[in-house]
């Protein structure tokens, strides 16, 4: 049994079974209208062979009748006797008319002339062969042909009795008629006439006329006293009744089967075979090129090919999905372990020292240290706490814009005063840049989102900044202010500057782990930029420090 893998093998299985069953009926129709063809031919072929048979019987009977009636004669008989010149030229000459015969001679017993007479179409004398003439002693009747210098004529000879002998049996011959009729060109017009066809007389019949179906052909063998063929008669009828048409018709159907094949095979290779051959290829390899291929074919593969695009490229989007599923999730354990760190630190503080706090035997200096130890740990977690809140409520959308005119000059002045302790005690210069317009010194904005963004900013400069300085400052860009916050603090690598404005990130996780903080100040900070209508980035090289840089609309948010 054939073993198909593909479907294209299929369709092409299916076609060369069709195919087959085509040709061999077309064939057989073909064979079928050859025998059909065949048998009206030979049909019409004996119809006309009957045709002049019986024609040419007909005309040589007319001369042997003419001949009997002739010979039947007493006034014949006598004349063979008397030989009256009179006679003869009232019976003799005027019966050339009346038989319708070319040519007349009478012999006596002795087979010797006693006259003879002819039309003006024959003037030859004595061509009767001897030996034609000596037969008739015993033959009584003949017919024969030969052939004479004016051209073929047909000779029906009689032997000579009384009237009462009609059938010359009865007594012996008082002497020998010969009746001759020429075949000439107006003989053969006759005939033509007759039979509608063409006459000729050739001395071989010409062998073509039977290999050739538009022809109808009879040849019919004229022959002298002796039997022997002295020409033949060629009677020639073309025959349209054939099946060239139908042949024609069949052959013209099965070439341009053929030739609907080789397009068939041809297109179900361009249409079936190479859509298939992509698709599978795009299933094993998922080659992108194979896909434009497809999308560019024909009928449904095109459609196809637009499918598998949108699949994989979905495919793509939720492998990215998943990836920053994992890279989230990732995200979040390394947020709770901050998380957990940040609270349980201070917490840890605060309950050790609380639990100190109960010792009797501790003094007023150690009480106070301890208590301030307390208070820090519960600002950190307070802190840490109030971010998480923050971040909870950007994300649930609550957080709202509530705009005012801010004296940007003056925030400024108040961040200095805020942060210039805390920078002095790590020997950190820090350094504002102030604006000396008045005009361009106030701005429509949320004041405290402002704020926190700042505090955020220079919180994180000088937590990264061991040595060096930290300057805030802004510059005024149209519609726009530009504030930014540069240190001189550790850096931010490349690949990690868009990160750290992620939720629950660092720049490096293992910063947690050296500076306090759960990595949710800069995501508020975005948060914030963009509420109100500006944006954030930051340029740094690792251990060039860091500047950040955010803008803020001069009226009032987005």
């Amino acid at each position: 049994m054939i073993k198909l893998k593909t479907i294209y093998e299929r369709v092409i299985l299916l076609l060369s079974i069709s195919a087959i069953i085509f040709l061999v009926l077309f064939t057989s129709m073909y064979f079928y209208t050859l025998i059909q063809e065949k048998q009206v031919f030979d049909s019409a072929q004996h119809q006309f062979y009957n045709e002049v048979e019986s024609l040419l019987d007909l005309n040589s009977e007319s001369m042997r009748i003419a001949a009997n009636d002739y010979t039947s004669s007493d006034d014949l008989v006598e004349f063979t006797k008397s030989r009256s010149t009179k006679w003869y030229n009232e019976h003799i000459i005027g019966a050339i008319n009346s038989l319708k015969v070319d040519y007349i001679c009478v012999y006596d017993t002795s087979f010797n002339i006693i006259s003879e007479t002819s039309s003006l179409k024959i003037l030859s004398r004595r061509f009767i062969p001897q030996n034609a003439v000596s037969a008739m002693k015993e033959l009584r009747f003949s017919n024969f042909f030969l052939v004479t210098t004016e051209g073929l004529v047909e000779i029906s000879a009689a032997s000579i009795h009384p009237t009462f002998d009609r059938y010359h049996n009865k007594t012996e011959p008082s002497g020998y008629v010969f009746l001759a009729r020429l075949w000439d060109q107006s003989f053969k017009t006759k005939l033509s006439k007759i039979t509608s066809s063409k006459v000729d007389f050739q001395e071989i019949p010409d062998q073509k006329y039977n290999i050739d179906h538009n022809i109808l052909s009879v040849s019919k063998n004229l022959s002298s006293a002796d039997d022997k063929t002295v020409s033949h008669i060629v009677f020639t009828r073309e025959f349209n009744l054939n099946f060239k048409t139908s042949k024609s018709l069949l052959l013209i159907t099965v070439i341009s089967f053929l030739l609907g094949m080789i397009a068939y095979l041809v297109y179900a290779r361009l249409w079936i075979y190479q859509p298939l051959n992509l698709i599978t290829q795009i299933l094993e390899s998922e080659n992108s090129n194979s896909i434009k291929k497809l999308q560019q074919s024909a009928g449904e593969f095109s459609y196809i090919g637009v499918l598998f695009e949108d699949y994989f490229n979905q495919r793509k989007t939720l492998e990215l999905a998943k990836q920053k599923a994992e890279e989230s999730d990732k995200l979040k354990s390394a947020f709770l372990s901050n998380i957990a760190h940040e609270i349980r630190t201070p917490m840890h503080g605060i309950l050790g020292f609380a639990d100190m706090l109960k010792t009797a035997s501790l003094s007023t200096e150690q009480m106070q240290e301890y208590i301030t130890i307390i208070e820090k740990s519960s600002a950190r977690m307070l802190n840490t706490i109030t971010d998480l809140i923050e971040i909870s409520r950007i994300e649930s959308g609550q957080t709202e814009i509530n705009l005012s005119l801010v004296n940007i000059d003056g925030q400024l002045d108040s961040m200095y005063a805020i942060f210039k302790p805390e920078a002095d005690k790590k020997g950190i210069h820090l350094k504002i840049s102030i604006s000396t317009e008045a005009e361009e010194s106030h701005i429509r904005t949320d004041r405290e989102k402002l704020d926190t963004i700042l505090i955020q900013l220079l919180k994180n400069s000088i937590k990264y900044t061991k040595k060096g300085s930290v300057e805030i400052g802004y510059v005024p860009k149209g519609k726009y202010i530009e504030y930014y916050v540069k240190d001189s603090g550790i850096g931010i690598e490349k690949d990690k500057q868009n990160a750290i404005f992620g939720r629950f990130t660092q720049a490096d996780n293992s910063l947690s782990k050296i500076y306090d903080g759960a990595g949710l100040g800069l995501s508020i900070t975005k948060a914030y930029v963009e509420m109100l209508g500006g944006t954030i980035w930051v340029e740094s090289d690792p251990g060039s420090g860091a500047t950040f840089y955010f803008t803020i609309p001069v009226e009032g948010g987005k």
